[in-house]
């Protein structure tokens, strides 16, 4: 039981909101940064083992 991913808002695209070109910054910014994200809690997952 319980949640199987996480929740992350902001963090993750707030920096490009507004910004002339959002589409593109969500793609090459906030993308990344959720990429990252599930990186790292792929590795605590894994330590936890």
């Amino acid at each position: 039981a319980g949640a199987s991913g996480f929740l992350a808002g902001r963090a993750v695209w707030s920096s490009v909101i507004g910004l002339p070109d959002t589409e593109l910054m969500l793609r090459d910014v906030s993308a990344p940064k959720l990429q990252r994200l599930g990186e790292i809690v792929d590795e605590m997952m894994a330590k936890r083992r």
